[in-house]
């Protein structure tokens, strides 16, 4: 005995296209509009503990793509006296998987120790990340009370 052989109706085959077509229209803005995406290597706030009153510092952070699409970091706002040695002009442009260097200078405040901050901020083409706050927290201390990293501490004689 043969079983009949369902009969294809047009409400069947519109309910089949839509559900197909579900799918594809959540997938597709990936493949049609590919995007940049910002990594951060580490913390975009680095504690750079004390610092001499009136010298400059540097800090360097490592800024990846890990979209499909390249990564446009554009230089914004700094903090008086700050400086971003990233790149010449203004503008620079990360491949999909690859990094930037970007280095913050900053100055030391002279005087008591206190604390200080510095920042600078970078604008992106990346649409879950339209800015980057890079910062530096730490504390001016007088020079008699500075030890730099491998120096005898102060009140100590090195041998």
């Amino acid at each position: 005995m043969r079983l009949p052989r369902p009969r294809l109706n047009l409400r069947t085959l519109l309910i089949l296209v839509a559900v197909a077509a579900v799918p594809i229209a959540l997938i597709a803005p990936k493949f049609r509009n590919p995007l940049p995406k910002v990594a951060i290597e580490g913390s975009p706030t680095f504690a750079c503990g004390k610092r001499p009153p009136n010298t400059f510092q540097r800090h360097t952070w490592m800024i990846g793509n890990e979209g499909r699409a390249p990564l446009i970091l554009i230089v914004g706002e700094t903090s008086r006296g700050c400086g971003l040695n990233l790149w010449e002009g203004e503008n620079r442009a990360v491949a999909p998987g690859g990094k930037a260097e970007i280095q913050l200078t900053w100055p030391s405040p002279g005087g008591e120790a206190l604390p200080f901050s510095a920042f600078a901020t970078i604008g992106t083409n990346d649409p879950e990340t339209p800015k980057i706050r890079l910062q530096v927290d730490g504390i001016t201390s007088p020079r008699d009370g500075f030890a730099p990293l491998g120096d005898p501490a102060p009140g100590r004689v090195g041998r």
